[in-house]
């Protein structure tokens, strides 16, 4: 976490010292940030999930003008917030290029007080393409009581045809960890926008992702309130779809100008 703060800081000096091209010139800017989350849609594998809550641990938040681990066809987000279907793999291993931006204050939150208003973050002008999520380990925050010592709870139901199943996913800081073992996603897409002047990082939460290859019907049936087995194949499931960067998608929108 020290190295990119640092590096954060570092291209906040260079850029102070007026070495780059007026078009460049990466004028500080403050960032302000939002997250949301969907809680009804259909997985892949054809069940019709509704979560009655989702439950998140958020450490803090990195924006980078590399290019992300995943490609996407230019949209709107705001029109197309949760589709799942636009993202492809991105040639190549993901560079992350210069620190832009960066939201350090953790927190945590649930899917009944979203969209939530986040602390404000700090960045620089220029463009942004790629962002780093920190889970919050442990949770601190309004819904930090409901985490316990996890980052992830998801709550809800799952049907598809006849069947229908009631579940809780559980997941702490080590289901999330990636190959340098640190529990954050990283090359997660930023819409690419080339930012000017303050405004708001929206970050949507993609749920469906985190859970789209699980076969719910292995869960036992009836109503329970006990997590799903850390042993089952569908854990296993949640804990892979945790660590894939198309899950959160962040965007920009510039602050409104003041006459």
């Amino acid at each position: 976490m020290r190295l990119h703060a640092i590096t954060f800081f570092n291209v906040l000096t260079f850029l102070s010292c007026g070495d780059l091209s007026e078009k460049t010139a990466g004028k500080r800017i403050v960032l302000h940030t939002e997250i949301r989350s969907s809680t009804s849609f259909t997985t892949e594998v054809g069940w019709s999930v509704t979560l009655r809550t989702v439950t998140v641990a958020i450490g803090s938040l990195y924006y980078f003008d590399g290019a992300p681990v995943v490609a996407r066809r230019p949209r709107s987000l705001l029109r197309e917030w949760f589709s799942i279907r636009e993202a492809w793999a991105h040639p190549g291993h993901y560079q992350v290029g210069n620190a832009v931006g960066q939201m350090l204050s953790a927190t945590a939150t649930q899917t009944t007080a979203m969209p939530l208003s986040l602390a404000d973050g700090e960045g620089v002008t220029g463009t942004y393409r790629s962002a780093r999520w920190v889970f919050g380990a442990p949770p601190t925050g309004p819904a930090a009581s409901a985490l316990g010592s996890a980052v992830v709870v998801l709550e809800g139901s799952a049907a598809k045809g006849a069947e229908t199943r009631t579940f809780k996913l559980v997941a702490e800081p080590s289901d999330t960890t990636n190959a340098a073992g640190k529990a954050e996603v990283e090359g997660c897409v930023f819409e690419e926008v080339d930012v000017t002047a303050e405004g708001t990082v929206s970050v949507a939460l993609k749920p469906n992702i985190w859970v789209n290859q699980i076969d719910f019907s292995e869960l036992p049936t009836g109503s329970t309130t006990s997590p799903v087995d850390r042993s089952t194949r569908a854990f296993r499931e949640f804990s892979r779809g945790l660590k894939n960067g198309a899950a959160i998608v962040f965007a920009f929108t510039k602050s409104p100008t003041r006459k």
